[in-house]
């Protein structure tokens, strides 16, 4: 049996029996590992990191051959989204099976987390690039693995893991794990953004407002619609629905834009408001010219700036063939998939466009829509890329967004963009927990019986949601709601997100038509008022500590520099702030 000893534990490993324990001195507490070969440990200060080994080629991927043993009890930590916590007994399948490492809809940072007892055990991924969880059941708990991917079919570097006991539970763990992404250069601050980019100063605690006309979700995805551009009357109605929003009070807004035909005259406007317009842009996305005629117009218009990319410039597999991406609906009904650009002919595309767009317009922010969903192999030998450098080119791309002095967004994101971006919509709405197909009704509303049970079940539910990824980067950018699970998407649970975002120090995002800001403007004003002054307070300041009152999970506290703290209550709907309470 070979022992290994580090700061503040012992760990012991048997290669013959296929186990291992670690014990955590000050605490106690222990953990058993399933332990095979092709692996080794060493103590590195408080953790313990494995490196595993592998043989080249690798056509399949493989599970790693070292996890924890689940124990009854456990309390199972996941960054799906900005996080959730669930007992390890849990029947109901809250997760997928599968969390994709450096994916916005798999595990949004490189580890998951353990509770047992006193001590909580971090379980990160160094080497994330080629890698994904496998959550599974063992004796009915639930258990997860770690499986390596072939990087272009071969093992092609160490993969390292970490292993890190700590006194304390969620707040620890993160912490733990803050210290690794600092240490991995993905810890990049929203003051060192504003150092880059003064114009960010102007951003933190911005509510985000998606004003859509009445006609966008039939010109998006109505297969009979007619291409027409909006006419001076519904420019003319926007703007004046920006100044009704200010007159409310509403003053720090990111004016989030998405026709095509914008007009320079809307973002002047909303800049004297205060505001700061940004604009939807997308590159993963492209028609192929064989079914383009299918495409109906008011779609491929918008789209007409990437059609260039296809086909010299999409993603291959190594038998030559291009990769799928967003399916559109084309006239005859039927939804047909575009192809996946990649990200070395993206640059350059978005470089074109965007390069003269914004300036042209007067913008100040871009929203590049899906970039960060996951990471691309590309074998064309135009432009190869691996996983790794799929994830580089990402951050290549919004460098120069930040050179043309642009406020930068992305859907959902993961730890990488944390670095590279300044905001992400999604990462506060989990995707299983969303109403049906929520990428295509940014402007629905679910009220009464229509409301989707995973909505108050899972989305809004405080037995589950934990802000993991506040804990680690509340201070590097702002996490919104997605937008087709908008802060406003179900009316009656407006005042239910309030305290969401209280207890995160994040601002709202809303969704809705011209027409329906008469329904809404009441509750949304009253959501603004509610969240905002907090959520600018605590822009750019790291989130100290998450907890339970009492261990009472529907009483809820966190912490953040500046000495600002918040407690919700859910049962009861009420919060309180307390400020200058000593932190730094």
């Amino acid at each position: 049996m070979a022992e290994t000893k580090g700061k503040g534990f012992t760990f012991a490993a048997d290669l013959q029996r296929g186990t291992a324990v670690l014990t955590h001195e000050k605490t106690g507490v222990q953990y058993c590992f399933a332990w095979g070969s092709g692996c080794t440990a060493e103590a590195e200060g408080e953790c313990l990191r494995v490196t595993f080994y592998g043989s080249d080629p690798l056509k399949a991927e493989t599970e790693s051959p070292v996890w924890v043993h689940p124990k009854k009890g456990d309390r199972n930590l996941y960054a799906f989204g900005a996080g959730v916590s669930v007992d390890a007994g849990e029947e109901r399948e809250l997760l997928p099976g599968r969390l994709e490492l450096c994916a916005a809809h798999g595990s949004t940072m490189s580890f998951y987390g353990i509770l047992r007892g006193k001590s909580g055990l971090l379980c990160a991924v160094e080497t994330p690039w080629d890698a994904a969880f496998l959550i599974g059941r063992e004796n009915g708990l639930l258990r997860t693995k770690t499986v390596w991917k072939p990087q272009k079919g071969a093992w092609g570097y160490p993969r390292v893991m970490r292993f890190q006991p700590v006194a304390g539970g969620i707040t620890e763990i993160c912490k733990a794990y803050r210290e690794l992404a600092k240490a991995r250069g993905l810890l990049v601050t929203l003051a060192e953004k504003t150092r880059k980019n003064p114009n960010v100063s102007r951003f933190g605690g911005c509510a985000n407002i998606w004003l859509w006309n009445d006609d966008a979700m039939e010109k998006l995805y109505d297969e009979g619609c007619l291409y027409s551009i909006p006419t001076s009357e519904m420019v003319d109605l926007r703007i004046s629905r920006a100044k009704e929003m200010h007159d409310t009070g509403m003053t720090k807004v990111l004016w989030s834009l998405f026709d095509e035909n914008t007009e320079k005259r809307e973002c002047d406007a909303v800049k004297e408001l205060g505001y700061i317009p940004t604009y939807y842009d997308i590159y993963t996305d492209v028609i192929p010219s064989e079914y383009a005629y299918l495409i109906p117009e008011c779609r491929r218009r918008r789209c007409e700036m990437r059609l260039g990319c296809y086909p010299d410039g999409v993603v291959r597999d190594e038998e030559g063939n291009a990769a799928d991406a967003w399916a559109l609906k084309c006239t005859d009904g039927v939804f047909r998939a575009q192809k996946r650009i990649c990200e070395a002919a993206a640059i350059e595309c978005m470089e074109r466009y965007a390069g003269t767009h914004s300036p042209s317009l007067g913008l100040e922010g871009r929203f590049l829509d899906v970039t960060y969903m996951d990471a691309c192999e590309c074998y064309d030998p135009k432009h190869p890329t691996t996983r790794r450098e799929s994830v580089i080119l990402k951050a290549e791309m919004n460098r120069r967004l930040q050179d043309m002095g642009l406020i930068r967004g992305t859907e959902v994101g993961t730890e990488d963009a944390a670095a590279c971006v300044e905001y992400n919509e999604g990462m506060m709405s989990p995707v299983l927990y969303r109403a049906y197909d929520a990428g295509r009704r940014m402007t629905q509303l679910y009220e009464g019986e229509n409301v989707p049970e995973s909505i108050p079940g899972l989305m809004l539910n405080p037995m589950y949601r934990v802000p993991l990824w506040q804990l680690v980067f509340h201070d590097c950018m702002t996490s919104y709601w997605y937008w087709g699970d908008s802060h406003n998407s179900c009316p009656e649970l407006m005042s239910l997100r309030d305290l969401f975002c209280l207890l995160y120090g994040e601002p709202p995002l809303f969704s809705f038509t011209v027409s329906g800001w008469e329904q809404l403007r009441h509750k949304i004003t009253a959501s603004y008022q509610k969240t905002v002054p907090f959520a600018e307070k605590t822009a750019g300041k790291e989130m100290l500590s998450f907890g339970y009152v009492n261990g009472d999970p529907f009483v809820q506290r966190t912490v953040f520099a500046g000495g600002s703290t918040v407690t919700v209550n859910f049962r009861t709907g009420e919060s309180s702030i307390e400020e200058d309470s000593g932190c730094t």
